[in-house]
């Protein structure tokens, strides 16, 4: 078991959590602006040397799949930068969010199961933020390492307390010292961090894992 405490005003909290947005859209841009024109460029200067027949026929083919994977790390880079930038809590709301992002990976071989109470449920902005990066990363780590078949993310709200819990039941795995310091779990830890709550991480081998955090809403 693994657990998280921070206690910050909310003042701090506030500042954090705009300042880690602040730099995920700087990054957004870079890699679309920069990095993403760059690719693009590559790609085009080696199609200029092909319709000049600057490339023997030998070597056309290996180019055109050499332009094939660039064209493919080019979306990602692209639905990288506008998952960085995009601020989903003031489009659609947390909840119609979390719903469209379990339904564009509902092709996977795991099913995703959403539960919120109430049904009606409405949270502060800068919570949402965290809320579904929090889910993100978890659903990202179920997806790549758990072997999993279901996960059930849940979402609930009383009076003075959000509570949100990702469970799988999958492999689960050994706290160590890799697992501890992967980038994606000190993600999920800093933005509890901000959000002055409490995470909890249980996980077994062959016992799934469960990711549970809490945060006091009368706090903020």
């Amino acid at each position: 078991m693994f657990q998280e405490k921070n206690n910050k005003s909310p003042l701090q909290i506030e500042s954090e959590l705009r300042a880690i947005e602040m730099e995920r859209k700087r990054i957004s841009m870079e890699l679309h602006d920069n990095i993403l024109g760059r690719l693009l460029g590559i790609r085009l200067i080696g199609m200029g040397l092909i319709n000049k027949n600057i490339i023997d026929n030998q070597n056309q083919e290996k180019f055109y799949d050499l332009f094939d994977t660039l064209k493919t790390v080019e979306q990602d880079v692209r639905e990288i930068s506008h998952d960085l930038y995009h601020d989903y809590s003031l489009k659609f709301g947390i909840i119609s969010e979390l719903k469209n992002y379990i339904n564009a990976i509902s092709n996977s071989d795991i099913e995703f199961s959403l539960s919120v109470s109430p049904k009606d449920i409405e949270i502060p902005g800068s919570l949402s933020i965290m809320i579904y990066r929090v889910v993100q990363e978890s659903i990202s780590n179920v997806l790549k390492h758990s072997k999993a078949t279901y996960c059930l993310i849940k979402l609930n709200l009383t009076e003075d307390t959000l509570n949100l819990s990702i469970k799988d039941n999958g492999i689960g795995f050994e706290f160590s010292n890799t697992h501890r310091a992967s980038i994606g779990l000190k993600s999920i830890k800093n933005r509890v961090k901000a959000s002055n709550g409490n995470l909890n991480i249980e996980s077994k081998p062959h016992k799934g894992t469960l990711v549970h955090i809490t945060v006091p809403i009368n706090k903020r």
